[in-house]
């Protein structure tokens, strides 16, 4: 999974977004699923919010191993590394 910390504009609070990541079998080599999906928690009262769930297919894909970025102009980058 990636995280990035910014401050949300319309609340001016500090988050921090969560996206992908993946589940590990037990067994050596074997992984469960990779995720696709977006989180924010809210640093001040600690509330986690699904932001993202990855099923409508209009964001990045499932992923794991990558790297992200935040952009001047508030978008989230996220490099097209590994996805299962």
């Amino acid at each position: 999974h990636t995280g990035i910390v910014y401050t949300d504009p319309a609340t001016n609070r500090a988050k921090l977004l969560v996206f992908g990541g993946r589940s590990i079998d037990p067994n050596p080599g074997v992984y469960d699923s990779a995720y696709g999906d977006l989180w924010s928690l809210d640093l001040e009262d600690g509330e986690w919010s699904l932001l993202y769930d990855g099923t409508d297919k209009s964001g990045p894909g499932p992923r794991f191993a990558h790297a992200a970025a935040l952009t001047d102009h508030g978008r989230k980058l996220v490099s097209p590394t590994t996805a299962r």
